[in-house]
């Protein structure tokens, strides 16, 4: 008669011993990343003219305008385009009421001394070959010459030579684009006034006025 040893079923459970650390842990990591907020991102680009701008007057405004209580983790860094433009990251857009109050805040004193690019110089010492000495030209030269001749034909109709008949309505469009300033030029001396061209020796040579958004003469 022979003995036998009895040896126990194991029963399978279902869950593999080496895998349910593993399991653990990534549900732990689930529910950390789901409970754990997000930083708050602020993704609206503002473009604002620093036309008699500083960064730190307009800088004031913004933390006043987006307090960091309210909007946790905001930072304002200043940065240039085009070197009269400045471009912040906010949360929304600035309403019309906001840029009319960045517009008061304008120093009218603030010295401006913008140095002219040669090619922009150049074109407005030869103003009298118009349209032959603008900058960009979307028209081949023969093209210009044409109009210029053109524009000498009537010059007597357009042009005069009398102070006393100049009246030219100038309708400027601020840089925030929200409102209009409004000008009559009489004279040259009123006209180099108004486009902010203060020298005298050598006319074009410096700017003390950023242009407009937009001109209508």
């Amino acid at each position: 008669m022979s003995s036998s040893t009895h040896v126990p079923q194991r029963r399978h459970t279902g869950k593999h011993p080496s895998l349910i650390p593993l399991a653990k842990t990534v549900t732990s990591h689930v529910k950390r990343v789901m409970t754990t907020p997000a930083e708050p991102t602020y993704g609206h680009k503002q473009v604002i003219s620093a036309y008699r701008l500083k960064w730190s007057t307009l800088e004031e405004f913004l933390k006043q305008r987006f307090p960091e209580k309210d909007f946790p983790g905001i930072k304002f860094e200043e940065k240039k385009i085009i070197e009269d433009k400045f471009i912040v990251t906010l949360p929304n857009a600035l309403s019309d009421a906001d840029l009319e109050a960045i517009d008061e805040k304008r120093d009218p004193d603030q010295s401006m001394g913008l140095q002219l690019p040669a090619a922009f110089a150049n074109s407005y010492q030869e103003f009298a070959s118009y349209p032959e000495n603008v900058v960009h030209k979307s028209t081949y030269i023969g093209g210009l010459r044409r109009y210029r001749i053109r524009l000498d034909e009537v010059q007597s109709k357009l042009f005069t030579a009398k102070d006393a008949n100049i009246n030219v309505p100038f309708r400027d469009l601020q840089p925030s684009g929200n409102a209009f300033d409004r000008q009559k030029i009489r004279d040259d001396n009123e006209l180099k006034v108004w486009l902010g061209d203060e020298s005298a020796s050598n006319p074009g040579k410096l700017a003390t006025k950023s242009d407009p958004k937009c001109r209508f003469m």
